[in-house]
């Protein structure tokens, strides 16, 4: 969040401005992103809201990866596997399931290789 103090007070305000913004803007919005990316880092944020962030995200990025070139394709993977990492613990493990239903994890065994 930039340096800035998560306050359990600016939950419900990021937890209503999220769902706002799904029903008026594109799915596909940066803002969106931007609300969860802090929601993804707010210490009341539940495992199920979190894990249905992630797969919003990876859905964008599963359209996105199937219309680029290889160049494109390689920076999707490889922001993907930063984002994992990037992620806490408790985050990993219900993305790894989420991940693998949508047949991702392979993609990111590509990337994995690659980097070796």
């Amino acid at each position: 969040m930039n340096g800035e103090p998560i306050l359990f007070d600016d939950y419900h305000s990021l937890s209503q401005l999220h769902i706002d913004l799904l029903h008026s803007v594109p799915i596909t919005s940066p803002v969106i992103t931007e609300v969860e990316r802090k929601l993804l880092n707010h210490p009341q944020t539940g495992r199920y809201t979190c894990l249905a962030m992630l797969t919003r995200a990876i859905l964008i990025e599963l359209l996105l990866y199937s219309f680029a070139d290889p160049a494109q394709k390689r920076r999707i993977r490889q922001s993907l596997r930063e984002t994992y990492y990037d992620l806490p613990e408790r985050w990993r493990q219900p993305l790894r399931e989420a991940l693998a239903r949508m047949q991702w994890t392979e993609v990111l065994k590509e990337e994995e290789r690659a980097n070796a």
